[in-house]
């Protein structure tokens, strides 16, 4: 007996926008939740699969590690491939962000194709991190690529059109959306461009003045504790 037909993308889209996607019912509709909705319905994923990952790691629980430690649960890698940010996304293609100055929690997103100058246009939820009020519903939007690790790849097409032949131009986004690896709890901190893929360390007297700017702003400082094995992804 065959299970629900999959929606194609554009039927997908047309349901989720304008509604509050609340999968696990914890939290509200977070970005997660609209995340999942799409690898359920559109792609036929099952049980656990869009879950993000559960260890003791960087950034378990977090959206991010959907990229970071991909397959982050048995058999989404049967469904989608993990490919770096310089690609050209396609519709379709999932969208996932480090922890940023833009996405404190990190983020993830469904892209429609659509590409312009340091940004790509997504069907998102909670990218402003309102998800309990009218103006935190699922919508088509444009999103910086800042901070963006690279995408997740559906394997099969179901529908999606092809992409274009333009690369998102990432401008100087680099230098604005750093985000800051320590390799273990007591080791070097690194400041890292998810856009060049670059990284310096960084001495004690910096690490410190930038704590303390961040804590006067008022914002969550983007620092991801990293295992050894971890850790390699990044270079350090």
């Amino acid at each position: 007996m065959s299970g629900p037909k999959l929606l194609t993308f554009a039927q997908w889209r047309k349901q989720a926008v304008g509604k509050h996607i609340d999968i696990d019912g914890a939290f509200g509709a977070q970005c997660w939740d609209l995340w999942a909705d799409y690898a359920f319905r559109a792609h036929g994923a099952t049980g656990l699969m869009p879950w993000t990952s559960a260890d003791a790691g960087a950034d378990s629980g977090l959206a991010s590690s959907l990229w970071l430690k991909f397959p982050a649960r048995p058999g989404i890698d049967g469904l989608f491939t993990r490919l770096g940010r310089d690609i050209t996304p396609r519709e379709g293609d999932v969208a996932v962000w480090a922890r940023s100055r833009q996405f404190p929690d990190s983020h993830v997103a469904i892209c429609t194709g659509g590409v312009r100058k340091g940004q790509i246009e997504c069907v998102s939820q909670n990218d402003l991190g309102n998800a309990n009020t009218a103006a935190g519903a699922t919508r088509v939007t444009w999103l910086t690529t800042g901070g963006l690790l690279g995408y997740l790849r559906p394997k099969t097409s179901n529908g999606l059109s092809r992409p274009s032949n333009v690369a998102p131009d990432r401008g100087q986004e680099e230098d604005e959306e750093m985000i800051f690896i320590r390799k273990n709890k007591n080791g070097t901190v690194y400041a890292w461009s998810p856009a060049q893929g670059t990284k310096r360390a960084l001495k004690t007297p910096e690490w410190n003045a930038i704590q303390r700017a961040y804590s006067a702003a008022g914002l969550k400082l983007p620092l991801i504790n990293t295992s050894a094995a971890e850790a390699k992804h990044f270079g350090i």
